[in-house]
This record gives C-alpha cells, structure tokens and sequence, in this order.
C-alpha cells in the first residue's frame, strides 16, 4: 500500500472515530436530558407526597387533639360523678 492509500485510509479512519465522537456526544446528551427530567419528575412527586404527608399529620394531630378534649371532659365528669356518689353514701350512712 502507497503512502497517499495508507495517508487515505487513515483520513477515513479519523473521519469515523470523529463522527462516532458526535454520536456518543449527542447520546450523552440525550441521557443527560432523561435524567434531568425524570430527577425533576420525581422532585415533583416527592414534593406532592410531603404535601399529602403535611396534611395527613396535621389532620391526625386535630382528631389526637379532639379525642384528647374528649377524654378530660370524661376524666372531669367521672370526678364530678365520684364525688357526688361519695356524698350520697356519706349521707346514706349518716341516717342509718
């Protein structure tokens, strides 16, 4: 093979590995904008599901504070009733 056949060759060669440079350039781009999507999507549904996880706590924490108003008005009507009950036993026992 003569100098300007290998000079040729070569010329073609480095043509190619040029032209398969741009292609894995271009197809790294094209991953890196997947990525860069599929990061903001998740970042958007993840921000979703903390929104829905704010409310759902806020919302268990007025039901914890509703049943927990609830159970000191028991607390206070169970007081009220014992002592009233010791009272009519007190007076029960007085007159017998």
């Amino acid at each position: 093979m003569s100098d300007e056949e290998l000079n040729a060759r070569f010329d073609q060669l480095a043509r190619k590995i040029d032209a398969n440079q741009d292609s894995l350039q271009n197809l790294a781009r094209v991953f890196a904008d997947a990525l860069l999507d599929t990061r903001q999507t998740l970042e958007t549904r993840i921000d979703g599901l903390e929104g829905k996880l704010d409310v759902f706590r806020d919302e268990t924490h007025a039901n914890f504070d509703h049943v927990h108003g609830r159970l000191d008005r028991l607390e206070t009507e169970y007081d009220a009733i014992s002592a009233g009950l010791r009272r009519v036993e007190k007076r029960f026992s007085e007159d017998l």
